[in-house]
């Protein structure tokens, strides 16, 4: 059977359990008139890993209105739905940070499936307002790490990046961290006041009121 005749269409609106997905095919997912194909047969969370391209599908086709040509960073990007959609849509690059290990696995999976990995970086790391070694971060409750235990991660700035890689041009920034979005908004104050780039930003007040 060619791969072709092994990818299947992911629902765009309706709420699918994950019971009724085969985790040994390949899918496609519709994002605003584009599609991309998703691999949760080579995935550690199959589960998560799928729920994740339906979860937020009606934000992304309202408000991820990314451009042929556009500069995105995509912070929290997990397997990758944010990324993968922008890509389809034409970014030019897009800046993927992904401190989860196994989420970080899928993403660069899908990447590779789709050819896009020339115009993504991603990175495995945490963004935030300092450069270094950090001790504290939480995986996902899917995460092969036990629960309650916290791992060392790099972290780096927004404004960081911006400035090694030389862009000159920054047109999108999504942020989903989890509680920790205000010390990612701050490592990138600098770049996000030169270039004015739109930003989708998911507010987490329930897990950190500050």
């Amino acid at each position: 059977m060619s791969v072709d005749h092994a990818i299947h269409e992911v629902p765009e609106e309706k709420k699918v359990v994950k019971h009724e997905f085969d985790f040994d095919k390949m899918y496609h997912v519709k994002s605003r008139g584009n599609r991309y194909t998703i691999t949760p047969m080579c995935s550690w969370t199959p589960g998560p890993y799928v729920e994740s391209f339906m979860h937020e599908g009606d934000l992304r086709n309202i408000w991820w209105e990314v451009q042929n040509g556009d500069v995105v960073i995509d912070v929290g990007a997990g397997y990758g739905s944010y990324t993968l959609s922008a890509l389809a849509a034409g970014a030019t690059i897009v800046i993927a940070f992904e401190p989860g290990r196994n989420e970080f696995f899928d993403l660069c999976n899908n990447l590779l499936v789709n050819d896009f990995m020339l115009k993504c970086m991603p990175i495995n790391a945490l963004a935030g307002n300092l450069i270094g070694v950090v001790d504290g971060y939480y995986p996902a409750s899917h995460s092969s790490v036990p629960e309650g235990y916290s791992e060392y991660r790099c972290m780096i700035s927004i404004d960081f990046i911006v400035n090694m890689c030389g862009l000159d041009k920054l047109n999108w920034i999504k942020i989903d961290t989890e509680g920790f979005e205000l010390p990612v908004v701050q490592g990138g104050l600098e770049s996000i006041k030169k270039f004015h780039p739109r930003l989708i930003v998911e507010n987490h007040v329930a897990i950190n009121p500050n």
